[in-house]
C-alpha cells in the first residue's frame, strides 16, 4: 500500500537563503515528495542524488559570507560563521549532515525548495506588488 505524503513526514533544514533542503533514503520517495510539495505551491529548485551534486549546481542555494578578497559558505553545524566552509558543495554536506542527525533516514536523494508564497490581499496600506511567505508548514485549503 502506498503511503500518503504530508509535511509533517518530512524535516527541512533552512538553508537561509530563502530555500529549504530536505532528503530520501530513495529516488521514489523523493519523486513523489517532490509532486506533493508542488502540489502544495511549493517550488522545487533541485533534485539530485547527494552523492552526485556540483558546485556549479548549488551555490545559489547555500548561504555565502565575503570577507577580504575570499567567499565561504555556512557550515551548518554552526549558526554563525564559525568553521565556514570553502565553497558551496561542503556547504551542503554539513545541511544534510544536520538533515540526518535530525531524521531516521539518511538523505541519499536531495531536494532543495522554494518555500510558497502567497500574495497579500490589496489594502489601502500595502501595494499591490507585495509578496508575503505563508508560515511554513502551513497549507492553503
Amino acid at each position: 500500500m502506498k503511503r500518503k505524503t504530508s509535511l509533517q513526514d518530512m524535516k527541512f533544514i533552512d538553508l537561509r537563503t530563502g530555500y529549504l533542503l530536505t532528503g530520501f533514503a530513495d529516488f521514489e520517495r523523493a519523486f513523489a515528495a517532490s509532486e506533493f510539495l508542488c502540489e502544495q505551491g511549493y517550488k522545487i529548485a533541485y533534485l539530485n542524488e547527494a552523492s552526485h551534486v556540483r558546485e556549479s549546481e548549488v551555490f545559489s542555494y547555500t548561504r555565502s559570507f565575503e570577507a577580504a578578497d575570499t567567499k565561504q559558505y555556512q557550515n551548518y553545524h554552526f549558526t554563525k560563521t564559525e568553521y565556514a566552509r570553502a565553497n558551496a558543495r561542503e556547504s551542503l554536506k554539513t545541511a544534510c549532515e544536520v538533515l540526518e542527525q535530525n531524521s531516521a533516514s539518511k538523505a541519499k536523494f536531495i531536494l532543495v525548495v522554494e518555500p510558497q508564497k502567497v500574495k497579500a490581499p490589496k489594502t489601502a496600506n500595502a501595494p499591490a506588488s507585495v509578496t508575503v511567505a505563508a508560515p511554513f508548514g502551513k497549507t492553503r485549503g
